[in-house]
């Protein structure tokens, strides 16, 4: 009997990784923690979805996978905020360590006492009224100049402002029971924010052969900038003895130790095409071809497309002539606006695209690094079946915060599919992700073809206009296809204006719709291919049951000591 044809459903779910997660099982929740660990350093509000999730599980205590997941994860989450009682409490389930139960005594015993303000402050922080809740915080203090959960509630404020501590740092008295983890937290503040000379001053305070994995890599950093790399690189090592599934610690430890090097000579050696688009940014896109102008780019061939541009852009775009005296400009005017995927295929069907070795899409809205074409061109020649590479995405506001950097498949089962986050979360870029690796997916605003993958798969998903996922969707035909997805972070690109959606911005709520709509079109182009995607998911399953080995041993440690 033939079998009868089931229409596969969507998973329809609100943005963000706590209803993501929600629609996994507690299996595949694991699988969806070692793919993000897989990429990125865990952080405070990461580590909290994941841990909300498992906890409110039933099904926790039966699955020993799970638990250890949960261990891990309470291990990292009193690293970067060891003041948070209730995250004390579960960790010592796990771990019997007398300095965490002589903090936990102490916590516990001010949250024993009322204090309105506290709460006060607790509530306008969590409906995002950070003034409000700064100036609660700050009346406590001027009352009790010791008190270290207004201190810590106020340097967490500052972090999420990309600020270092405040002014009021200073009439804090630290009690001697929390004084170890308090200088400790104080020197992650600054250096998340790379404030090098106020974390180089509060180093010897700290037990270097005692610190976490958390305090260890950000100290590297702040040593790298100090021009001490192999002191850098004996931390990062420390780390991963502390955690060896830190993929991204041990990228940039590789990184450290033997520095990628961009071949310039290959600008003469290898012909290029520079391709843009522009839809009424005449300023900005003017911006970018300085940009450009200012960069190496050796011979390479530029063409511009005038995208149903209506403002001034045509006159910027008839200034590149003269801005580039030395490459062919082409400028290529359309009546009309259609959208970013045709854009993209309109140049890509440019006779130049198989003449040249290799082709590169720029944003109208970015700021390039000088030699970011001779670091593409070298990771291209040495990765073999080199499909596209891409590079570190920043916001331009100072301190400049990870846009994008890069993304693997997290999910992918019937009417469920999802990429991971684009970056950690509201982190300032202080260098870590600054490795090579392999990925599934770079950001589009700046990346490099070659002409094989180009001419094998030559069009950008239309089904996707006028923009949203029509390069992710195209990285991962290339991966499916066998060719190579690369990101740098050595090379920093500055992008003006995301065409993402804010979370919190309600006049692109069109915009919104069309995104949504372009998730679903995503989930449904790949049904026929979920086990090839699944395939693609990073890291291998041997990381995994180290983490199990690793939980057992701590339990049996735990029960030895209890």
């Amino acid at each position: 009997m033939k079998e009868k044809y089931v229409e596969p459903m969507y998973v329809q779910t609100p943005g963000g990784l706590p209803a993501e997660l929600m629609n996994l099982s507690l299996e595949e929740v694991c699988r969806h923690l070692d793919n993000y660990v897989g990429n990125f350093l865990l952080d405070a509000a990461v580590v909290s979805v994941y841990l909300n999730r498992l906890a409110s599980d039933p099904r926790l205590t039966e699955s020993p996978p799970a638990l250890a997941c949960l261990a891990y994860l309470l291990r990292k989450y009193i690293q970067v905020e060891p003041f948070e009682k209730n995250g004390l409490g579960m960790a010592q389930h796990f771990m019997k360590n007398p300095k965490l139960t002589a903090l936990l005594t102490f916590l516990e015993k001010i949250e024993s006492v009322k204090n309105v303000d506290l709460e006060r402050g607790d509530t306008n922080w969590m409906n995002s009224r950070a003034d409000e809740a700064r100036r609660c915080y700050l009346r406590v203090l001027a009352r009790q100049p010791a008190h270290v959960l207004a201190a810590d509630r106020l340097l967490r404020i500052d972090a999420a402002e990309g600020k270092a501590p405040g002014d009021w740092l200073a009439g804090f008295t630290c009690p001697a029971p929390a004084q170890e983890f308090w200088t400790r937290k104080v020197f992650q503040a600054y250096a998340r924010v790379n404030k090098v000379e106020e974390a180089l001053a509060l180093w010897p305070r700290l037990d270097e052969k005692t610190l976490d994995e958390l305090t260890l890599n950000l100290a590297a950093e702040i040593f790298v900038k100090a021009g001490d790399r192999a002191k850098a690189a004996r931390l990062y090592a420390a780390s991963l003895r502390l955690d060896p599934l830190q993929d991204a610690v041990r990228r940039r430890l590789e990184q450290l130790s033997s520095p990628f090097a961009p071949n310039p000579g290959l600008l003469a050696q290898r012909s290029v095409n520079i391709y843009l688009y522009t839809w009424n940014k005449a300023d900005m896109f003017g911006r970018t071809l300085q940009s450009l102008a200012a960069s190496d780019i050796g011979g390479a061939g530029i063409k511009i497309l005038l995208n149903g541009c209506t403002d001034h852009s045509r006159e910027v775009a008839h200034r590149a002539h003269e801005m580039f005296p030395n490459n062919p400009v082409e400028l290529i005017e359309l009546p009309v606006n259609v959208g970013a995927p045709a854009a993209r295929n309109w140049l890509i069907a440019q006779p130049a695209t198989r003449e040249a070795d290799y082709t590169a899409f720029l944003d109208d809205d970015v700021d390039i690094p000088r030699n970011w074409l001779s670091h593409y061109l070298t990771l291209a020649e040495n990765t073999p079946k080199f499909g596209v590479a891409g590079c570190k995405v920043l916001f331009p506001e100072e301190p400049r915060h990870y846009q994008y950097l890069f993304r693997s498949v997290a999910v992918a089962k019937p009417g469920f599919v999802r990429i991971s986050l684009v970056t950690p979360n509201n982190q300032v870029d202080n260098n870590v992700y600054d490795f090579v690796r392999p990925t599934d997916n770079v950001m589009g605003c700046c990346h490099m073809f070659s002409r094989q993958a180009l001419v094998e798969l030559p069009s950008f998903d239309i089904r996707f206009s006028p923009s949203q996922l029509d390069d992710i969707s195209h990285d991962l035909d290339l991966r499916l296809a066998g060719y190579q997805v690369v990101y740098t972070g050595l090379v920093e690109c500055i992008h003006h204006q995301s065409s993402g959606v804010g979370i919190h911005s309600r006049k692109d709520l069109a915009k919104l719709g069309n995104v949504i709509g372009n998730d679903v079109k995503l989930a449904y182009k790949y049904l026929d291919r979920l086990e090839q995607l699944e395939v693609l998911r990073n890291p291998p399953a041997i990381l995994a049951e180290a983490r199990v080995r690793e939980f057992t041993t701590q339990v049996q440690q735990a029960a030895a000591v209890g």
